[in-house]
């Protein structure tokens, strides 16, 4: 998940220039400190229609200050509220706390905070305690993103945490699934029969049964002619890593599951995320380049092998090529 992170300091002069970022970022959630906004802007001047503004803005008239949250329409904002006892603009500093979902399912929580460094020691105490109480609500599902410069390796660590938390998350969701590529489209289709027919190719032994289910996924960018890919999910993972490995060492085509003409190839992968299969490119790519001469994916793991005689590398993020020799 991609989270957009600025300080304005001030957005009432430059409304048109945050909208226009707003419309052109792919960014799943935008926060900002220093606002600076008051009722006086509205959230249709700074976010598209569809978006989801939440905001605190500096109650004593001050120009700086003031936090919000942005998320576009396939993510809802819930906001927290803070406890009844405290009265945020009683306070010189400005904050906000919203559970972030995408249909209906619990991703994480985040917080955006801005405190002047003139603050008394009061409302350093106060903000802390906050943090700290939804810190311990939330467990490891919280993000605090505040001007607080000796927050910002912190905060750094804390977002690829939480990235990496929730890839690992989405690709345990998907430990069944098969990814077949190179079906070709046919009106009124019967998936899970063509599905079967081509799994009978690798192991026989296969069952209707242990098919739970097939469907096609339409990719960000269609590309003109190339069929969607088949999203099939298994019983076991023992079969899928059956199916995969015996599907390796064989020529799947078009002509397996009947369909006449030139036969076309098809391809059978385990379903990966798509930080995974970025990632995974990437691992190919250095492989080249530092000569590793293995790079395989299996359960949602990456790992790189230089040699046969050398142990196994698992590769979490881009940092992790960094450090290979």
């Amino acid at each position: 998940m991609d989270i957009l992170y600025q300080n304005v300091a001030g957005l009432r002069t430059k409304t048109r220039q945050f909208l226009s970022l707003v419309e052109s970022s792919a960014a799943d959630l935008i926060i900002i400190t220093e606002s600076s906004a008051n009722a006086s802007l509205h959230n249709a001047e700074i976010a598209p229609p569809g978006f989801q503004v939440l905001r605190c803005d500096r109650a004593d008239g001050r120009k700086q200050g003031g936090v919000m949250l942005v998320a576009p329409p396939r993510f809802e904002l819930r906001e927290v509220a803070l406890p009844s006892d405290v009265n945020i603009d009683a306070y010189q500093f400005e904050l906000v706390i919203a559970t972030v979902h995408r249909m209906d399912r619990y991703l994480f929580t985040c917080c955006a905070v801005y405190i002047p460094p003139s603050a008394n020691d009061n409302n350093y105490l106060l903000m802390f305690n906050l943090i700290e109480n939804f810190c311990v609500k939330y467990k490891g599902n919280f993000i605090v993103i505040s001007l607080l410069e000796t927050e910002v390796k912190d905060l750094k660590y804390q977002n690829k945490a939480l990235k990496l938390e929730m890839n690992d998350n989405n690709q345990r969701d998907r430990i069944l699934n098969l990814e077949i590529i190179g079906i070709p489209e046919q009106s009124n289709e019967n998936l899970m029969n063509i599905i079967c027919a081509l799994l009978k190719k690798v192991d026989d032994n296969i069952t209707p049964d242990e098919i739970e289910r097939a469907h096609r996924v339409t990719p960000k960018n269609k590309v003109q002619g190339r069929p969607r890919v088949v999203i099939a999910k298994l019983r076991s993972r023992m079969l899928k890593d059956t199916i995969i490995s015996k599907s390796r060492k064989l020529q799947l085509t078009t002509k397996d599951i009947g369909i006449q003409g030139q036969p076309k190839q098809i391809f059978i992968n385990e379903h990966l995320t798509q930080f995974n299969k970025l990632l995974l490119k990437k691992c190919k790519d250095t492989a080249k380049i530092k000569k590793y001469q293995f790079v395989w994916s299996k359960n949602g793991l990456i790992r790189m092998r230089k040699n046969e005689t050398t142990p196994a590398l698992l590769i979490k993020d881009e940092e992790d090529l960094l450090n290979l020799r």
